[in-house]
């Protein structure tokens, strides 16, 4: 039996790469003529903004248009008439007709090109400023082009097409309008299953640690487009699912090509609570919710990590780069996991990033509780001898483990990695609604 699963795993993983490579191949087959245009535009929203976009009057959460414009670039770079080379090192600056110097993928920071207008020749840029190195690569100033082969960049299958029609803006609002669909799908499967409070709980979670402006975000949508989307999927098949296992590790394996290294864990730990909720509905103790969840994120992060290091294995093989992807990699995994970063951060340490993420969350949580406590009646029971709020718990401390482990990911990227928090609130919430609510079992 052990077998027939290791197999059924292995023909999922190889059907996902195949699947992924023919719409990575057909995003790529186009001529990016067509999107030039709405490129244009983009740069110039782009500029207009500056490098974090802050969306007024809802959050005061600042996007990371860097990343945004880093997407644009490498859509409008992508050389049709070789496509599989094209995805494969995803560059950008790229212009088959002025690119005259291509650098290899580079462990660190990254690397921008930059422009000087005083001797009109271009410059490595001496800051990370990926929107000015847009505008100038469109005005054809810059003739180097920059590989980034580390990552799949599966988004290049959803927005290359839309920049056919639509500037950033208006892919903006797109996925706007298609997170806040989703949300209300999402909360009616959760209430349909389970009671309005677990509704309360799932969906001031995602509103509290800003879900909508993840849609004005390139760089984070896919991520949390997929846990919304496997989501519905799960709890429109809670009964019928035959292998979580291999339902996760499959959404562990899209996570890794679709996302850019955001806030992977959500595919990961909304769907665990879910699931854990079925499980105490049917009856099972919290020992086995335990085992459960470790077992299923362990199998998850093998699909996650297995998914990105063929892709290191299938550039070495496509490519023959002078450096080798894997070990360019592996290099950068270590230098990810740093306590320190040589930046303008080095002032910073990970446990001021976390400082800074929980500084809100007791407002929230405190207000959640208040509301579900009032919809109770007050009628409430505080129980910690029952063990089952521990499960939640272990998927509430999934981010701040993540924080710790990628600390220097962390420390840079804090604009973005902050929306892991969403895992914290809705594992705490849940925990405390355990304790509380101990009599009432319905729809736990």
């Amino acid at each position: 039996m052990k077998n027939i699963k290791i197999i059924k795993y292995f023909i999922s993983f190889v059907i996902i790469i195949g699947i992924i490579n023919i719409l990575l191949f057909l995003a790529c087959s186009f001529n990016s003529n067509i999107i030039r245009n709405n490129v244009i535009k983009s740069s110039k929203i782009l500029n207009k903004e500056g490098s974090f976009y802050h969306v007024k009057d809802i959050s005061k959460v600042e996007n990371n248009n860097l990343t945004d414009a880093q997407i644009i670039n490498e859509a409008i770079s992508i050389d049709n008439k070789h496509p599989i080379i094209s995805y494969m090192k995803m560059r950008r600056n790229y212009d088959s007709k002025i690119t005259l110097i291509e650098k290899e993928d580079i462990n660190g920071d990254g690397l921008t090109m930059g422009f000087d207008k005083n001797s009109n020749t271009e410059t490595l840029g001496g800051s990370y400023d990926t929107i000015s190195e847009l505008h100038y690569f469109l005005n054809k100033k810059i003739h180097t082009s920059i590989d980034n082969g580390r990552y799949w960049h599966g988004y290049i299958i959803l927005y290359r097409p839309l920049l056919i029609l639509f500037d950033i803006s208006q892919i903006r609002l797109l996925l706007l309008v298609c997170f806040i669909v989703l949300f209300i799908i999402f909360l009616y499967l959760i209430f349909n299953r389970f009671d309005i409070i677990k509704v309360i709980i799932f969906g001031s979670s995602l509103v509290f640690t800003n879900y909508i402006s993840a849609s004005y975000s390139l760089e984070s949508a896919p991520v949390f487009l997929i846990m919304m989307i496997s989501s519905i999927y799960l709890l429109l098949r809670l009964d019928k699912i035959k292998s979580f296992g291999l339902f996760i590790f499959i959404v562990g394996c899209i996570t890794n090509i679709f996302d850019y290294l955001t806030v992977p864990l959500i595919t990961l730990g909304v769907l665990c609570s879910i699931y854990v909720l079925k499980l105490y509905q049917d009856k099972k103790d919290w020992k086995y919710c335990i085992k459960f969840v470790i077992l299923n994120s362990l199998i998850w992060l093998i699909g996650y990590a297995c998914t990105w290091l063929f892709k290191w294995i299938l550039f070495d093989l496509i490519i023959h780069g002078n450096n080798s992807m894997v070990k360019i990699g592996i290099e950068q995994c270590l230098f990810r996991i740093q306590h320190t970063s040589k930046t303008i951060y080095s002032g910073f340490s990970v446990w001021d990033r976390i400082a800074e993420f929980m500084n809100s969350m007791p407002l929230y949580l405190l207000g959640t509780l208040m509301l579900i406590v009032i919809l109770k009646k007050f009628n409430y029971n505080i129980n910690i001898k029952d063990k089952r709020y521990i499960v939640f718990l272990l998927i509430a401390f999934m981010p701040i483990v993540w924080y710790i482990v990628l600390s220097n990911h962390t420390i840079i990227h804090y604009r973005f990695v902050h929306r892991h928090m969403l895992l914290f609130m809705m594992g705490v919430l849940l925990a405390i609604n355990e304790i509380l609510f101990a009599k009432d079992k319905k729809g736990s």
